[in-house]
Order: structure tokens, then C-alpha cells, then sequence
């Protein structure tokens, strides 16, 4: 307890405490990696969760 106020046991929780808390950052957008993932999309096609069933 520090100042009548419980806190974590050590400086690993008290940092992962911390990023919980704490917003993430926004991300900036790579134009390579929008080019390559655009140009995989029209390649292949939308991904799908369920199995081709025409394959079969």
C-alpha cells in the first residue's frame, strides 16, 4: 500500500496496469503495404471463413 492505496507488487504489473489504462497510439498507414494488400484483394478474392464447397 502506498498512501493508504493498494497498488500492484511489482514494476512489471504496475507497467502492464499502465498500458491497459492507456490508449493506443493510431497507426500509420504504410502506402507500400496498402498497395500490396490491395492488389492481393483483387488477386484472390474476398477471405472467407467457410470452406470453398466447390472445390469438392
Amino acid at each position: 500500500m502506498v498512501n493508504g492505496k493498494v497498488t500492484a507488487d511489482c514494476a512489471p504489473c504496475r507497467n502492464t496496469d499502465r498500458r491497459l489504462r492507456d490508449p493506443l497510439k493510431p497507426l500509420r498507414a504504410d502506402p507500400l503495404q496498402v498497395r500490396i494488400n490491395n492488389v492481393v484483394q483483387l488477386w484472390h478474392g474476398p477471405v472467407r471463413r467457410e470452406p470453398m464447397r466447390s472445390i469438392a
